[in-house]
């Protein structure tokens, strides 16, 4: 339904014709990452006594360290969602073979005084058939 731009994507090593997403592929890693410094200062600050918490200063770095990624990962984002196309077409057929309008094509001909078993009946008929 979508299309990734060429600049933000490699090809397969065995399906030439294949686009990886790369940068979306190493940003899914880097959330991994982000989490993992979460989690580190989240144990840095388990059970501290009260008083004084040298052990804190261990914390900022981590701090800064997530936010460098998350602002790198945005740069990357605004990169790949510029170079995103639409296949409406696709979009449209996907639309009409999964079923999700049977609802609304229902609804159609229960105003136009059609039973609402019989619409159902009609309708499921139709998309069985399709």
């Amino acid at each position: 339904m979508i299309g990734l731009a060429d600049e933000v994507c490699t090809s397969s090593s065995i399906m030439p014709q294949k686009k990886n997403p790369d940068p979306l592929e190493v940003l899914h890693a880097k959330t991994t990452e982000v989490h993992s410094l979460l989690f580190q200062n989240m144990m840095t600050l388990k059970s501290l006594t009260s008083g004084y918490h040298k052990d804190m200063q261990q914390t900022k770095k981590t701090v800064i360290n997530g936010f460098s990624i998350v602002l790198k990962s945005l740069k990357v984002m605004e990169i790949v969602v510029k170079g995103i196309t639409a296949n409406k077409e696709k979009m449209q057929e996907i639309i009409e073979k999964s079923g999700c309008l049977a609802t609304n094509e229902v609804d159609k001909l229960v105003l136009e005084g059609i039973p609402f078993r019989q619409a159902y009946k009609q309708v499921r008929i139709a998309y069985n058939n399709k």
